[in-house]
């Protein structure tokens, strides 16, 4: 609803470590086969991370004369690009770890997973590490998180004058709220008196 993604079918769920022992093959041989290209100096080292920046990039050279097969490992990077810098970020947000690689092998099934139950349980558990007092930065779908927010608490949702449509994230792209500091009376049978902040300079 909020991200259009699918909350049934197969789990999203993969190795972190023993590549080979697991998948009997090498992870940098099978992301050269599914990519169609290895991030420099990742192949017989033990980097599990590829850089964002490294598949925005090749994303932004792709070649207009590609066959099928080529289409489909550019829209594997495609995807592997929005797993790592959207729905299922670090707190650093500037790298993807390929455990997601094998679950995106097969590109007919790539549909069949539950994507919007992955993204929902890891900002769920990034909201609960995010907790302690030493934590400065959290990782987790932040779109999904203010999607949300400004959903059931619409005094806090940027100003729009069309209708809901979905996913419901896309209501509110491109739109800002002017920072509150203050709320005065409560919600529930009054208005809400907004002070908004203002420029010292």
């Amino acid at each position: 609803m909020q991200l259009g993604l699918p909350v049934d079918g197969q789990p999203v769920s993969g190795m972190l470590r023993s590549w080979s022992k697991f998948h009997q093959r090498d992870i940098w041989e099978w992301c050269h086969e599914l990519l169609g290209e290895v991030p420099p100096g990742h192949i017989g080292t033990t980097k599990y991370n590829i850089k964002l920046k490294w598949l925005r990039t090749r994303l932004q050279q792709m070649p207009l004369d590609l066959d099928d097969n080529g289409l489909m490992q550019y829209a594997r990077s495609y995807i592997l690009y929005l797993l790592g810098g959207v729905l299922l970020p670090d707190k650093a947000n500037n790298t993807v770890h390929v455990r997601y690689l094998p679950l995106l092998a097969d590109f007919d099934a790539i549909g069949t997973y539950s994507w919007g139950s992955a993204v929902l349980c890891w900002l769920y558990r990034s909201m609960c590490l995010a907790t302690d007092y030493s934590v400065e930065c959290m990782a987790g779908c932040h779109t999904l998180l203010m999607s949300w927010i400004y959903y059931r608490l619409p005094f806090w949702a940027p100003d729009v004058t069309t209708a809901f449509s979905f996913p419901l994230a896309t209501r509110w792209a491109g739109k800002k709220k002017e920072r509150m500091t203050m709320l005065s009376s409560t919600y529930l049978g009054t208005v809400y008196a907004w002070i908004i902040y203002k420029s010292t300079r």
